[in-house]
């Protein structure tokens, strides 16, 4: 029986709950290195306002017939949402990661628990703190945990400085979502993209690269690794390709290919396309920015021959061409009709997505999402943040995703898996390290 306080879950936020497990881990990571001058109560009750603001804090899912429903907790209080830890050691901010990272319990259990959780670790002095935002994808999609982390930065600076603060209106249906288009835009850049529509190439043009076998469920269930370039890295991966004045982004993307030539190249018949799958966020096509603590985004896959992937040139103008294309929003409208149907038949059809796209994808190619800079979202929290960083979902097929985030100069690179009993994760992360290594190691060199 449905409870007058229960709130309507959305497709995305059913579809993300339902692949729980199936496909992965769908809880993803802020980690945030904060100055001693955080104060934990005042975090707290900004935390409060937040879950008054954003309902949804203070629920867990349940089926339902129509829709899954947010559930009321019972008795729901805010230190359901926080866990404190006290690591006194050396190197304090390596030590707490390596110990949240072997965690058993960083995920989110959406049946049981609500969508957020802090876990805080600090020395017994209190002037090291490394908070981990744990947010569940069926809450919010990358840009929307930013914006969540955003929202509570401007309680905690309203509380500490005694400043009123009135929250936006935070819109979560598809609904506001495509009445909110910039539907001149998307329609240029639609027609512009025709030119290259025969050029299309499908996913039965690839071969498998790596066998998706069934892992068991156990040990620790997400593996995480990652790779940390700093401000001199970065100018000497840009001056490595300042010929064709690729951005990091740009370079990332081209190394991540080069990874996948790698395991192409492998092959005894190799194929003559590979990919890369990019999570692409679509606010970008909207009218006007609005608070979105939601899921608006899909994915994109970008494919080049082998041919074209070893001339620097013609793959500056295939990158200038995707970007000027209204890449994901065909995923957009099908979610929304899909999202007018009930929700066990919306299930059967994100199950067969899944089985099409995800699972069968995972075989083929990478999946990205490199959020960029992450600077401007902790800026009500003033200098209090030293370092922040994104680790995406753990999938349980196929190759690890990456996530890449940006913060200060910094780039962080995560490479993550899901029961990862055979060390794909770490294999995955060596091979693509070693692309960065040859470059670095060259230009070092080169000085």
């Amino acid at each position: 029986m449905t409870n007058k306080k229960d709130i309507q879950a959305g497709y995305m936020e059913s579809g993300y709950w339902a692949f729980e497990g199936k496909l992965g881990c769908n809880t993803m990571y802020l980690i945030t290195r904060f100055k001693k001058e955080l104060d934990l109560k005042i975090l707290k009750e900004s935390l409060e306002n937040l879950s008054r603001d954003l309902p949804l804090l203070s629920r867990r899912m349940k089926k339902g017939f129509w829709r899954d429903q947010w559930q009321v907790i019972p008795d729901f209080d805010i230190q359901k949402l926080i866990y404190l830890y006290e690591v006194d050691l050396e190197n304090f901010y390596d030590q707490a990661y390596e110990i949240f990272i072997k965690m058993q319990d960083n995920h989110i259990t959406l049946e049981k628990e609500p969508p957020l959780k802090l876990k805080i670790f600090r020395n017994k002095s209190g002037e090291e703190k490394l908070v981990v935002f744990c947010i569940h994808h069926a809450l919010a999609d990358g840009r929307g945990c930013f914006q969540l982390v955003e929202l509570l930065g401007k309680y905690y600076h309203s509380i500490l400085h005694r400043i009123p603060f009135t929250p936006p209106k935070n819109e979560r249906r598809m609904l506001k979502f495509v009445t909110s288009l910039n539907l001149k835009h998307v329609l240029t850049m639609f027609m512009s993209s025709l030119k290259g529509i025969s050029q299309t190439v499908k996913m039965t043009s690839f071969k498998p690269l790596i066998k998706n076998e069934i892992t068991k469920d156990e040990g620790n269930r997400e593996n995480i690794e990652r790779i940390i370039l700093s401000e001199e890295d970065l100018k000497m991966l840009k001056n490595f390709y300042q010929d064709y004045s690729f951005t990091v982004n740009d370079i990332v993307l081209l190394l991540t290919l080069k990874f996948m030539e790698l395991h192409n190249q492998a092959l005894e018949k190799p194929s003559d396309y590979v990919g890369v799958a990019l999570g692409i966020d679509l606010r970008k096509y909207l009218k006007m920015d609005f608070l979105s603590i939601s899921n608006f985004s899909a994915m994109e896959m970008f494919i080049v021959s082998q041919k074209d992937l070893a001339d620097l040139g013609t793959m500056k103008q295939k990158l200038q061409d995707f970007k000027e294309k209204p890449i994901g929003l065909g995923f957009v409208f099908q979610f929304f009709l899909n999202s007018m149907f009930p929700i066990k038949l919306q299930k059967k059809i994100l199950d067969k997505w899944a089985r099409d796209f995800i699972i069968k994808g995972s075989e083929i190619m990478v999946q990205t999402t490199n959020v960029g800079k992450l600077d401007d979202y902790v800026v009500p929290f003033g200098d209090l943040v030293e370092n922040i960083s994104f680790v995406g979902p753990s999938p349980r097929y196929g190759f690890p995703e990456i996530s890449i985030s940006g913060y200060k100069n910094t780039l962080t690179i995560y490479f993550t898996k899901y029961y990862d009993s055979n060390q794909i994760n770490l294999k995955t992360k060596n091979e693509w390290n070693g692309f960065l290594e040859e470059i670095l190691l060259w230009k070092k060199k080169a000085s």
